[in-house]
């Protein structure tokens, strides 16, 4: 039996890539090199560091005391991005906090339903916790966390279709089988499949379509014919991900899933092209881009797909479109005078925004047409990582600074209820001055 300093200080495997701990694990160097340590979780406030002596490192910090009175639900989605985001095969992830019993565990708790959740399962907070407890006995969340779990598994389940909830054997033999037009044509000759999958349709598709569930020339038909929901089913599969989405259309959808052979069946006029490249931005599909995109697109094309990926975060296609086409300019504004890093910091792009500033060496203080600076777009954003980057390197920007409608960044954080945002507001350097 371990006694409590022990189970304290030693870190816990929850499973073969998730680890639970104390803050201690930061300076056990033997540990994170022999577990290959990839990702960091740390929530406290001011944890150690990790860049100096890892830098491959990747460390998010969640900058929180152990109150129940804190909201948890404000940091999930950036949690569960930072987890998703992660290489499946690769992924090493360290989730800790002081003592490695409350809030660290919360998340983990949280990480696994959700995970859980994506498998279309059912979660349940209790046995969740019994789990986790099974591989490390101190874990507690406190009251306050434990009913937000709580919720959050009710939430979670709420989402999940009616199909989904039946035995797993009909649930394996329905999904593994048939496509949702075959589920929809039994719906005319079974009660069953009438009351528990024709109503539901676009979640079944979103269930397809999420683990790359073939697509037919059928299927597509079966779409327009059915009116199918194409925006509700890219919004299911990307629960998580508050992008700015085009108009969901056909083409954008196939160019997402990378299906750009069936995409040809669609593709007519530029129009459909620039829907179909959209989509094939939003779902990081490269090979979909080098084989549709020529060089001889006009620039206006291309800045399209700049502001796409920008806004995706999608880095490996600045990359790309950067080495193939020379005559774009990275200085461009869009209608309402916003350049590329307004749009990164908008919505959170944090890889994208470093590449912007450090390579392209973009303007981070450039006004857009409503003399809104680039603090203003980043009130939008709850990417840790991106606010701490822009309050460590641009610390001169004003959370104060009022536009022409005399509206300040710090106000729209505070209409939006952003409170990761507003929590560095209220530290940055530029507004504490004017408030002295």
């Amino acid at each position: 039996m371990y006694s409590l300093f022990e189970q304290l200080s030693y870190p816990s495997e929850i499973k073969d890539y998730l680890f639970l701990s104390s803050v201690d694990s930061l300076e056990n160097h033997r540990f994170l090199t022999k577990k290959k340590i990839t990702h960091v979780i740390s929530v406290m406030e001011n944890p150690p560091r990790l860049q100096d002596n890892f830098p491959d490192i990747q460390q998010l910090v969640i900058p929180i005391p152990d109150s129940k009175d804190i909201d948890l639900t404000v940091y999930f989605e950036s949690v569960f991005l930072f987890v998703k985001d992660t290489e499946p095969h690769q992924k090493r992830i360290l989730i800790h906090c002081e003592k490695g019993i409350s809030r660290s565990a919360s998340f983990v708790i949280a990480c696994l339903m959700y995970e859980r959740h994506c498998q279309g399962t059912i979660v349940n907070y209790e046995t969740t916790l019994l789990s986790v407890i099974k591989e490390r006995a101190i874990v507690a969340p406190n009251p306050g966390f434990a009913q937000q779990l709580k919720r959050l598994a009710h939430d979670l389940n709420e989402q999940l279709s009616s199909l989904q909830r039946q035995p797993l054997t009909t649930q394996y033999l329905i999904e593994q089988f048939l496509t949702p037009r075959e589920l929809c044509q039994l719906s005319g000759t079974n009660r069953f499949f009438y009351d528990q999958i024709s109503f539901r349709i676009n979640d079944i598709w979103k269930k397809h379509l999420s683990r790359d569930f073939p697509i037919v020339a059928k299927d597509l038909q079966f779409f327009c014919d059915n009116e199918i929901s194409l925006k509700n089913i890219y919004l299911a599969c990307n629960y998580f991900k508050k992008v700015g989405l085009p108009k969901i259309t056909l083409p954008y959808l196939l160019g997402y899933l990378g299906n750009a052979e069936l995409a040809l069946s669609v593709l007519q006029g530029e129009e459909a092209l620039l829907q179909l490249l959209a989509g094939a931005v939003h779902g990081f599909q490269l090979g979909v881009i080098k084989l549709h995109l020529s060089e001889s697109a006009s620039i206006k094309a291309v800045q399209t797909l700049l502001e796409h990926a920008t806004a995706a975060n999608n880095l490996p296609l600045l990359n790309y479109l950067d080495g193939k086409f020379s005559q774009i300019s990275w200085n461009f504004v869009n209608a309402n005078g916003n350049n590329l890093l307004h749009t990164a910091a908008h919505y959170g792009s944090y890889e994208v925004f470093v590449f912007l500033v450090e390579t392209k060496q973009l303007d981070p203080y450039q006004l857009n047409n409503a003399n809104s600076n680039l603090l203003a777009s980043l009130s939008y954003s709850r990417n840790p990582r991106l606010i701490e980057y822009i309050h460590m390197h641009l610390s001169s920007l004003n959370p104060l600074h009022a536009n022409n409608a005399n509206i300040t960044p710090y106000q729209i954080a505070e209409k939006n209820n952003n409170q990761i945002i507003l929590e560095a507001y209220n530290s940055w350097p530029a507004a504490l001055c004017l408030k002295m």
